[in-house]
């Protein structure tokens, strides 16, 4: 993928073949699944049942699966991604596993949630 391509992830619903750039990062998103810094990032959340859980940029998804798993029993994981082909390819994602996540148009910018839904936490 070109230099070119790459910079169409900043607008994916713009891309001439969107679904390529969908492709690509769950191909990338594959090979990374048990990397040890990935675990890492699931420790240092300290993420326990009954949190409540946003993935700002979910993408394509590859995180919800691991982020449900966290927050059982009682849980809840959100996702918000500005692009409908990201979210549309989740939707696909977590429907063909049997999860419950909420999913949601928008942006960090402009979450389409009451203000404290989520609390703070950066990795």
């Amino acid at each position: 993928m070109s230099s070119t391509e790459l910079g169409a992830f900043t607008d994916v619903d713009q891309a001439a073949d969107a679904g390529q750039l969908v492709r690509h990062l769950d191909a990338v998103s594959s090979v990374l699944t048990d990397a040890p810094y990935r675990r890492r990032k699931w420790e240092l959340l300290q993420a326990s049942g009954a949190m409540r859980l946003l993935d700002v940029g979910c993408g394509s998804g590859s995180d919800l699966a691991a982020l449900v798993q966290l927050v059982q029993p009682g849980g809840i994981v959100s996702g918000v991604d500005k692009s409908e082909s990201m979210l549309t390819e989740a939707r696909r994602s977590v429907e063909a596993a049997g999860l419950t996540v909420e999913l949601k148009h928008g942006d960090v910018y402009t979450l389409p949630w009451p203000d404290a839904t989520f609390r703070r936490l950066s990795l």
